[in-house]
């Protein structure tokens, strides 16, 4: 309960307040009080029970707040510059928008504080404790932040830039599009926190641990990523360069890929792959070095080439670059495509990605949309089918090779130790790897051979009309039975999954002997080109066994 004659000395003189409290030592009880607007500029508060007191938009600068009871109070717009709070209790505080550049709040709790677009620059939080506490917005440029604690707190957006967070804890933290470069981010620990889309350019996180952290998008521009520990880390989009430093990282996997899209397994493209091994000492930098200078497009539910063609030539020429081309165009085996994109060093990543998408989505959508008015017109009852047909004629690698053929877009070449691959005058698919490249050492116009197809011949990566039936029917029933195990058969792997569709295939006869055959006339890759599961492969696998 707030003491009414404390309250009525202290708001009607400053200095006599202050002289009060050198020739008395007893408790100052101002819980409660209402002091809004009051000019308390230098005013000796230290040990005072201000919680719960109405502080909005007080003239509080240089006043000495230390070890002050100020839970729940609210200071809201205040003005606190140079203000001494450090040891004291601000927990659930409400410090939204209030201006603290150079405070004091070393060792202060402030968990659960609300500190939006608060301005802490320059302020010394040492050893503070914000677990949990809002600082979306904040702006905290050069602040003293080691040894602070924000697990779990809300840092979206807060500019952070030169601030010094070495031995801060940020476990759990939420850092979306925060401001971090040039800042000392030394011996810090994000484990499992959100830096999504952040900037790191120039900081320095040596000896940090980002362990199962969100890096997606991050800017990482001539980072000190030393001795960091990036286990289980996910690096989708993220941006880095040749001045990028990961000397002596340690790293035993890590994701490629933020969010799972299938709720039966794990699809964030782990790498390496197998959930059995991990990174030997040195393979995450060799990785990285490999990977430094693209960015992956990643079309799930097949590629519209003449919209990818289209979308790409015109991001070509809106960037004025001749480095922007293509270096490898993959297709998973779940039926989604790959597209690895070659950038200058100095490329924003993150920005050419999100135009790529915003000039290739219009495209697609409208050409969905006309393709839809047609088939109304049509008035057929097979609609989606056709549709779905529409959608596998577009992702054809031939319609690709074709258009691509068409258009002065440069596909970079990448060399396979392990063997040559010969694309020139004609398009052949590797199907060991499902990767497309054009001739090594050349770059320009894929070339495609036109000439009919003769009577029982084949052609590598593609199917012959004669064939189409029994492909598609097989096809068809393996796809519907792995799709019919996906929602009755209880399992935690794709390998248990693909088990229980060949015991199946195996005991019915003639659905076996169907597949051998269409195998066989029509040829491994053309099958699994039909086929659209992670089982798939697998399943292939074993009746390739069979046929030997």
């Amino acid at each position: 309960m707030v003491d009414r004659k404390q309250l009525g000395r202290l708001k009607r003189d400053v200095e006599e307040w202050n002289q009060w409290r050198k020739e008395n030592f007893e408790e100052v009880d101002l819980s409660g009080a209402d002091l809004y607007r009051v000019n308390l500029r230098g005013a000796n508060l230290r040990d005072a029970n201000l919680r719960d007191a109405n502080l909005r938009e007080a003239i509080l600068k240089e006043a000495d707040f230390s070890n002050a009871d100020l839970s729940y109070a609210d200071l809201n717009k205040a003005y606190l510059y140079k203000t001494n709070l450090s040891y004291a209790d601000l927990n659930h505080a409400n410090l939204r928008d209030t201006y603290l550049v150079r405070a004091d709040l070393s060792n202060v709790d402030l968990s659960r504080a609300n500190l939006y677009n608060a301005d802490l620059s320059k302020a010394k939080l040492y050893d503070a404790q914000l677990i949990g506490a809002d600082l979306s917005k904040v702006k905290l440029h050069n602040a003293y932040l080691s040894g602070a604690d924000f697990s779990s707190a809300n840092l979206s957006e807060a500019e952070l830039i030169g601030a010094n967070l070495s031995n801060a804890t940020l476990i759990r933290a939420d850092l979306i599009r925060a401001n971090l470069s040039s800042a000392d981010l030394r011996n810090t620990n994000f484990g499992n926190a959100k830096l999504n889309r952040a900037d790191l350019s120039n900081a320095d996180l040596s000896n940090s641990d980002l362990s199962s952290a969100q890096l997606k998008s991050v800017q990482a521009i001539s980072t000190n990523f030393n001795n960091v520990n990036l286990t289980g880390a996910c690096i989708q989009d993220w941006n880095i360069n040749s001045e990028t430093q990961f000397e002596h990282v340690i790293c035993e996997y890590i994701y490629l890929k933020s969010e799972p899209q299938n709720s039966k397994w794990d699809d964030r493209e782990r790498r390496p792959h197998d959930y059995k091994k991990i990174f030997a000492p040195g393979d995450f930098a060799r990785f990285i070095q490999q990977a430094g200078e693209t960015f992956d497009l990643i079309f799930s539910e097949g590629i519209d080439w003449t919209a990818f063609a289209q979308t790409f030539q015109g991001l070509q020429i809106q960037t004025g670059s001749d480095e922007l081309s293509i270096q490898g165009i993959e297709k998973k085996r779940d039926g989604s495509f790959v597209i690895k994109v070659d950038v200058p060093a100095t490329a924003n990543k993150a920005a050419l990605e999100e135009e790529f998408w915003n000039r290739y989505q219009p495209l697609l959508e409208a050409k969905e949309a006309e393709y839809r008015a047609q088939l109304q017109e049509m008035k057929t009852a097979h609609q989606q089918e056709l549709i779905q047909c529409h959608h596998h004629y577009n992702t054809n690698l031939m319609e690709m090779a074709k258009i691509l053929g068409s258009r002065p877009i440069n596909i970079k070449s990448m060399t396979d130790q392990s063997r040559q691959i010969t694309v020139h005058g004609n398009y052949h698919e590797n199907t060991t790897a499902d990767k497309y490249y054009e001739q090594p050492g050349q770059v320009g116009n894929v070339e495609v051979n036109q000439s009919e197809i003769q009577s029982g011949a084949k052609v590598t990566g593609f199917i012959n009309e004669a064939e189409q039936p029994n492909l598609s029917q097989a096809a068809a029933e393996i796809q519907n039975l792995l799709e019919q195990l996906d929602t009755s058969y209880s399992t935690e792997t794709i390998e248990q999954l693909a088990t229980e569709a060949i015991t199946q295939i195996d005991n019915n006869p003639k659905l076996k002997e169907k597949i051998i055959r269409s195998l066989k006339a029509g040829g491994v890759a053309a099958i699994e080109q039909l086929l659209n599961h992670p089982a798939a492969s697998l399943v292939i696998n074993a009746i390739k066994e069979w046929q030997k």
